[in-house]
């Protein structure tokens, strides 16, 4: 019942997406880059989940490795990304998140 209500609540959507677009502007492409980058490392989620999590933790780094360990706050961020293409909202040119 919550997931469903979820998938279908604007406002939901909404926050996520002035969330990462806050998180994006205050911490300019470059470090969000080498943030996802040291992420990726970790290898426990994908790039979108990475952004979203990054953002949700204000990227930090240590907060969002130990958030994502746990499986449930990984299927919570999982919804989010199922909603909408997370980098493709906000990077309609995927090579920028490439590394440099």
């Amino acid at each position: 019942e919550k997931n469903t209500h979820l998938d279908r609540c604007q406002l939901f959507k909404d926050m996520w997406e002035a969330l990462l677009h806050k998180f994006i502007h205050q911490q300019g492409i470059p470090r969000v880059r080498r943030l996802l980058s040291r992420l990726g490392a970790h290898r426990l989620c994908n790039e979108d989940m990475a952004l979203c999590a990054l953002a949700q933790c204000n990227g930090d780094i240590d907060t969002t490795v130990r958030k994502l360990a746990h499986y449930e706050y990984r299927l919570e961020i999982h919804r989010v990304t199922k909603i909408h293409d997370i980098t493709a909202l906000l990077f309609p040119n995927k090579m920028i998140l490439q590394c440099a």
